[in-house]
């Protein structure tokens, strides 16, 4: 303890932090992993709105509109694994960007590249194809660390 009135008392020359705790590394590492999986729901937001105009407005497109349905369910369910640190709901969320967001645009990719078909939209799909497989595979990647920090966490029960 630090003195007010005099000078620091004996045996306390700062080298006594040893005893102190320290804050286990998958703590660090959801703490680190959560603003960045914040700001990739952002951009899925925008990716789905992108999306949605690919899908209405620009090009019937049902891939497009297949992946707009995977952020309306999966977008909820990252927010709300964000709030109570629940494996399940990341695990959904991770489900929800590789079947309804990576494949679905993988898709697209493929038949807009490969088989021929031209068209007025092409190239509006292709980025929007680009953009989405990027922006879920990166929230993919955090998903899975965050999957790892938390199962970690958490306590494990006895099986009788």
């Amino acid at each position: 303890m630090a003195s007010r009135v005099g000078s620091r008392p004996d045996g306390t020359d700062g080298s006594d932090f040893s005893h102190r705790e320290r804050v286990a590394s998958h703590y660090k590492q959801s703490a680190e992993l959560k603003p960045k999986l914040n700001r990739v729901l952002k951009l899925q937001i925008l990716c789905g709105t992108m999306c949605l105009i690919l899908g209405i407005v620009v090009a019937y497109d049902y891939t497009a509109l297949l992946c707009s349905v995977g952020y309306l369910i999966g977008l909820p369910l990252a927010y709300m694994a964000l709030r109570s640190n629940s494996y399940n709901y990341i695990n959904l969320y991770g489900c929800c960007c590789s079947l309804l967001g990576v494949f679905p645009m993988g898709y697209l990719l493929y038949s807009s590249l490969w088989t021929g078909v031209v068209d007025n939209y092409r190239y509006p799909r292709l980025a929007v194809a680009v953009t989405v497989i990027t922006v879920n595979t990166m929230g993919m990647y955090i998903a899975k660390n965050l999957m790892s920090a938390w199962t970690i966490s958490r306590p494990q029960t006895k099986r009788r």
